[in-house]
C-alpha cells in the first residue's frame, strides 16, 4: 500500500507538497475486528487528510520531538474531528552525522 504523503514545513507549519495516492485497499471495523475491503472507485484518489489534519499531525510530532530530545515517528488516528496519538517511538534510521 502507498500512503499519501504530506511535507509540512516544520518553521511555520505549513503544507508545502503533497503527494495522493491511489488507494484499492481499505481497513473497515467490523463486529469483532476489522477486514480488508476494497476501495470504492469514487474513493480511491481522495486524500485521507485535509491539509488541517495534516498540520495538526505535524504540530503534535514537532512537540513530541522537543520535548524528547529525538526525532519521532508517530501513528495517529482522527475519529470524530479528534486526533489521537496512537503510537510514537525515536526514528532509528536517519543517517547521524559522525
Amino acid at each position: 500500500v502507498t500512503p499519501d504523503t504530506y511535507i509540512v514545513r516544520k518553521t511555520d507549519l505549513t503544507v508545502i507538497d503533497r503527494q495522493i495516492a491511489e488507494k484499492l485497499q481499505m481497513t473497515v471495523s467490523v463486529s469483532g475486528g476489522t477486514v480488508e475491503v476494497s476501495v470504492p472507485r469514487f474513493m480511491r484518489s481522495q486524500p485521507a487528510l485535509n491539509d488541517e489534519q495534516a498540520v495538526e499531525m505535524a504540530s503534535l510530532a514537532s512537540g513530541l520531538e522537543e520535548k524528547l530530545g529525538w526525532p519521532v515517528d508517530i501513528e495517529c488516528a482522527i475519529h470524530n474531528g479528534q486526533l489521537y496519538l496512537l503510537q510514537c517511538r525515536p526514528i532509528t534510521t536517519l543517517n547521524q552525522p559522525e
